[in-house]
């Protein structure tokens, strides 16, 4: 059986254009947390490779899988945020093959897996768009990844990076499957009590995705 790599062959030189989500500044006023991005005033505007970054992550695909649904091609999403409080922007991959993975940033660019101790457990998954918002109120980041017949799962982070499934509190489980997953400054009704800014496109009826 051969494989295929699909969706993320990521260079974590990737990071080196996005301002991501941070505790270390908070906007009341817009709801809002953001880092301000460090430009160096030297060398030249783009991209270069991070060696030795830590991430070994990738996004498998096998031949038997991607025959009964060629959407799966299209492959599965990564997002970054500070998931323990300390400034640093961490990472989490998600997969086609039931793979859901925790990166922490120990800082200098380089990373850890930090899965096993995350609190997060998936079973039989096709996990596609992933995000990390505050979807409780609380300051912390939480996790909610789309899966293909499995509507939005939920993770609630306990601020220290370690996370708890909330996925029937939050009223997100379906029999639809999206690969997208968005934010958005309009708020509907609170995702969990206490309050949430999050739109979660994957519940829109995009498409019925048993598989």
């Amino acid at each position: 059986m051969s494989a295929w790599r699909v969706g993320l062959s990521l260079s974590v030189a990737l990071l080196t254009g996005v301002s991501v989500i941070s505790a270390q500044n908070v906007d009341a006023k817009a709801n809002v947390r953001s880092t301000e991005l460090a430009v160096s005033r030297e060398g030249k505007a783009g991209f270069r490779a991070v060696k030795d970054s830590g991430i070994a992550f990738t996004n498998t695909l096998s031949d038997e899988a991607a025959a009964t649904n060629r959407t799966l091609y299209n492959g599965s999403g990564v997002a970054a945020g500070d998931i323990d409080g300390d400034g640093r922007a961490d990472l989490v991959f998600a997969g086609v093959e039931n793979r859901l993975e925790v990166y922490r940033n120990l800082g200098n660019w380089r990373f850890t897996n930090v899965t096993a101790g995350s609190g997060i457990r998936t079973t039989n998954a096709t996990l596609r768009g992933v995000v990390l918002a505050d979807i409780t109120g609380d300051g912390a980041l939480d996790l909610l990844a789309t899966a293909n017949g499995r509507g939005v799962i939920c993770w609630k982070n306990d601020g220290k990076g370690h996370f708890t499934e909330a996925t029937r509190e939050a009223g997100t489980a379906s029999s639809f499957g999206s690969m997208t997953l968005a934010l958005t400054k309009r708020v509907v009704l609170p995702l969990i009590a206490g309050g949430a800014v999050l739109y979660l496109a994957a519940l829109l009826g995009l498409g019925h995705s048993p598989h």
